[in-house]
């Protein structure tokens, strides 16, 4: 009875790997890494944003201090409360309202500002990138 169940199996043709397993093996791992290393670079940004942060809220108390101790609001205030005196002589306050504005603080904001903006647009396209590889079509897709 063995000997039968040998002979059979011996009969037997060689199992043989579908075509295409290797690819869709490959691509699996592909994807695999691909999650991950948006997973580090979300981590990255998210980091980064955070740190940003701390540097913004930091350097907008300093640009109300400074622009406190400017003549910037009293300026302006003056524009605001006499404005005919205002329209009459509109370059000289036009000027010195320039000269009164702290205008490294004010870059320095925007600057940080225009970071964070960048660090959320950057961390959107990871986001997207990210549902769209772990979308359940497309990973049927890669395992079919």
């Amino acid at each position: 009875m063995f000997e039968r169940i040998e002979a059979i199996l011996r009969n037997l043709p060689p199992k043989q790997v579908p075509v295409g397993l290797i690819a869709k093996i490959q691509n699996a791992i592909q994807k695999e890494a691909q999650l991950r290393s948006l997973r580090r670079r979300a981590v990255a940004f998210a980091t980064s944003f955070v740190v940003l942060a701390g540097f913004m809220v930091a350097y907008w108390n300093m640009f109300l201090g400074e622009m406190s101790n400017s003549a910037f609001m009293a300026y302006l205030k003056v524009i605001l409360s006499d404005y005919d005196v205002a329209l009459v002589y509109w370059k000289e306050m036009a000027l010195s309202l320039l000269e009164s504005l702290p205008v490294v603080n004010l870059i320095a904001v925007s600057l940080l500002v225009f970071f964070g903006l960048s660090l959320i647009s950057k961390l959107l396209q990871i986001r997207s990138q990210k549902t769209h590889l772990n979308h359940p079509h497309h990973l049927m897709l890669s395992l079919k």
